[in-house]
């Protein structure tokens, strides 16, 4: 096995805190580990530690950043823009519920912050958690929108493609939606 290489950066968390993140990468794998609480975290809810592919979806919004952060990090907003929750979402004892074509699935938002960072969990039925970070970013006087989509694991290429148009066209009909209003 080739030997491991490290790099480290100061990157954003989950939450918007600066953490030094240590890279480790060998030929199979490459694996991303932050401090001891992250990689707790990543233990806690079930999110694997394994980054295998990532792509940044982008999608620039002629509207003011506060405006275009306000209405996506509302999660009654969802079904207006994401395909996979237009059949409704609703609150139930506290939390955001929507019916999928998946099943019914939790939607868990990180806290309203200053800097634009809208990342949610999707929790499926089978209790697995989905990690989607999404940022709104300023650009000029209008907003860029940043989905990362992540790469399941076992998924064929086929599906890594449907599953990139899919956000693609969710960030379109973001844009259309906002610019319209």
């Amino acid at each position: 096995m080739a030997a491991a290489q490290r790099s480290s950066s100061v990157v954003p968390d989950r939450s918007g805190v600066f953490r030094t993140a240590t890279i480790v990468t060998d030929r199979a794998h490459r694996w991303s580990a932050t401090d001891q609480q992250v990689t707790r975290s990543c233990r806690r809810t079930g999110h694997d530690a394994r980054v295998t592919e990532t792509r940044h979806l982008t999608v620039s919004i002629a509207r003011p950043t506060d405006a275009v952060y306000g209405w996506v990090r509302d999660p009654a907003n969802l079904p207006t823009w994401a395909a996979g929750l237009a059949a409704g979402i609703r609150r139930e004892r506290g939390e955001w519920v929507a019916d999928s074509p998946m099943g019914r699935v939790l939607v868990r938002f990180v806290p309203v912050n200053e800097y634009g960072v809208a990342d949610h969990d999707v929790v499926l039925p089978d209790g697995t958690a989905t990690a989607n970070p999404l940022r709104v970013l300023a650009d000029g006087a209008g907003s860029e929108v940043v989905f990362t989509l992540r790469r399941r694991a076992g998924m064929s290429d086929q599906e890594w493609a449907e599953d990139t148009a899919a956000v693609t066209a969710d960030l379109q009909t973001l844009k259309r939606v906002l610019e319209a209003g």
